[in-house]
């Protein structure tokens, strides 16, 4: 059974959302992370416990647009102090992000496998109720013989 996430975190990540400044933030965090909205709502409203899997989807889903939104941020709060930072080395940020984008591609591609596999399986159960069908069909004209004249 998966984990669910205290109350601490549910908020955080409420405020998370809020800062995405999504017109519809249901329906953009569902289709992003391939999730059921309704799901979604339940989880934002607090009617279902939220999972550290979805926790963590949502994290590696929208980390990028976080990250925009924070900066969006810091750049309205003080602009100033921004300029007066210190610039970070690109290969030293490189080396340090490297093994959390390995594993955010890897994630990524894991939830599209996911998807493809749902619809592969859908395609598998629509060909086997129309052999089903067929097979049911022949039965029976093999049972209704047609009488030689």
């Amino acid at each position: 059974m998966p984990k669910t996430i205290d109350s601490e975190r549910l908020e955080k990540l409420k405020k998370d959302i809020e800062s995405l400044k999504l017109r519809f933030p249901v329906a953009t965090i569902s289709r992003r992370m391939a999730v059921d909205q309704g799901n979604v709502s339940a989880y934002l409203s607090g009617k279902k416990p939220i999972s550290e899997r979805f926790l963590h989807r949502f994290y590696i889903c929208f980390t990028e647009d976080l990250q925009q939104a924070s900066e969006d941020i810091k750049m309205q709060a003080s602009p100033a102090s921004i300029l007066q930072q210190e610039p970070v080395a690109h290969k030293d940020l490189k080396k340090s992000n490297q093994g959390w984008e390995t594993q955010e591609k890897g994630y990524h591609v894991l939830i599209r496998l996911e998807i493809k596999l749902s619809k592969i399986e859908k395609v598998l159960r629509i060909v086997a109720d129309q052999q089903k069908e067929l097979f049911n069909t022949n039965k029976e004209r093999k049972g209704k013989k047609k009488p030689r004249g």
